[in-house]
């Protein structure tokens, strides 16, 4: 019975984690560590900003990515390490 429940504990831990697909950067787009960050570039002095602040940085074309969740308008990827926000089309 003990080892069941361990079974039915594992089994449910891994279907609540979901699944990761491996992608690649498609467009040299922002990514940022929040939604806020990333609607707050409004020009190249924001984005500059915002870099230097280590808040947001630029996606390099054809990196690997880990692609979190793919929401219509941004999504959550891993990219060196961190997790960022990114418009769509920089992965698609």
């Amino acid at each position: 019975m003990k080892k069941l429940a361990h079974v039915s504990l594992s089994v449910g831990l891994l279907a609540a984690v979901g699944t990761a697909a491996a992608e690649q950067v498609r467009q040299a787009l922002p990514a940022c560590v929040s939604k806020e960050y990333l609607s707050a570039i409004t020009d190249g002095n924001s984005l500059t900003q915002l870099m230097m602040a280590g808040k947001c940085t630029v996606l390099k074309v054809g990196a690997s990515v880990v692609l979190i969740d793919r929401g219509f308008l941004t999504s959550t990827i891993l990219y060196n390490g961190k997790t960022l926000v990114t418009p769509s089309e920089a992965i698609r």
